[in-house]
């Protein structure tokens, strides 16, 4: 069996479930196909299995990049396909995947499972939002496991498992998570580089999935199409890129295991 996994990822932890996704099928003897929203794959099969979908949860939503690769770029199956959706939080909050439903079923695909996984808080550059302790990190991560290896044999063997928030939480994740992102880059996202502390490097230009940054003169130039993936901030290698003109904590990657051991 052949499975194609897509995923949009800001600071990594959506990374991180998808490619244990990836080694739990693998376990299982369905051959997944893994495969960054970004990097514009051109996908070698139109016909799978299964299709698992993964993307963190902005202003309470799917990140909206998610929706815009399924409608304009995954290929119409011939098959109905069944899918597993999953999005990446810092809380347990049930998540509305009523959209997504739909523009998959538009496809020929099934939404079969739909599902929220609590990892960290990421979004660190706003001062009430703190790091999540290191105990309570681990402990998300173990049950993170658990619950992978139940959802995913529940999918498999072909039962429905999907979240349902509510009408009213729905409507309104929809509303926020399609507005936030168009209004707060125009309002609220103020980002720039302490010129003391950027090498120029390139790389917050190179990582921005929105093509947000522009270098010029050897430094940054930020615009007006902020996802609030803060990868800008996380991966510089000098911690110069600034929030409203402050310097913030750097959320450190997931590494594919248990073990809260940083990228580099």
């Amino acid at each position: 069996m052949k499975a194609l996994l897509l995923y949009f990822s800001g600071t990594g932890n959506t990374e991180y479930v998808a490619k244990k996704i990836q080694e739990k099928l693998s376990g299982r003897s369905v051959e997944a196909e893994l495969h960054s929203i970004e990097k514009d794959a051109v996908l070698q099969r139109k016909e799978y299995d299964f299709l698992f979908v993964g993307a963190p949860k902005y202003y309470e939503y799917p990140a909206i990049p998610i929706f815009d690769y399924l409608k304009n770029k995954l290929p119409k199956t011939e098959s109905e396909t069944p899918v597993f959706a999953f999005v990446t939080e810092a809380s347990a909050s049930k998540t509305s995947f009523a959209e997504m439903k739909k523009i998959l079923k538009q496809k020929n695909y099934r939404l079969k499972t739909a599902r929220t996984y609590s990892i960290a808080n990421n979004l660190l550059i706003f001062d009430m939002i703190k790091p999540t302790a290191e105990d309570k990190k681990m402990e998300n991560l173990r049950l993170l496991e658990h619950l992978l290896e139940d959802d995913i044999k529940s999918f498999l063997d072909g039962e429905t498992k999907l979240e349902d928030p509510g009408f009213f939480a729905s409507t309104i994740g929809k509303i926020s998570g399609h507005a936030f992102t168009k209004l707060f880059p125009l309002f609220f996202m103020r980002y720039s580089a302490d010129k003391n502390e950027c090498i120029g490097c390139g790389k917050c230009s190179r990582e921005c999935p929105a093509e947000n940054i522009q270098m010029k003169d050897g430094y940054p130039v930020f615009g007006r199409r902020c996802l609030c993936c803060t990868r800008c901030i996380n991966q510089c290698p000098t911690n110069a890129v600034l929030y409203r003109k402050k310097r913030k904590i750097q959320y450190k990657r997931l590494c594919g295991t248990e073990t809260e051991k940083p990228c580099k």
